[in-house]
């Protein structure tokens, strides 16, 4: 779990869950009840909306910094890559 953790914290995803529903995931994956895809909906139940609104903050200071494109050319430069 300490794994997992970091490596969200390392990739700017931030949780929100109490000790409890740590423990319980981490539990249940080490009993072998929940695998792969249930720690995937677990962290995805979990993510503070902060990381979202971080997002749009960032895309503000681009739009404020001019370095935006207008639609049409965002995928002329997406085919081009």
């Amino acid at each position: 779990m300490m794994v997992m953790l970091m490596t969200l914290k390392l990739n700017h995803i931030e949780l929100q869950y109490t000790q409890q529903e740590l423990v319980q995931l981490s539990i249940s994956v080490a009993d072998g009840s929940k695998g792969y895809h249930d720690i995937l909906d677990w962290i995805y139940s979990h993510k503070r909306d902060i990381y979202e609104a971080k997002a749009v903050i960032d895309s503000m200071e681009d739009v404020k910094a001019g370095r935006i494109v207008d639609g049409e050319t965002a995928i002329g430069n997406i085919k081009n890559k």
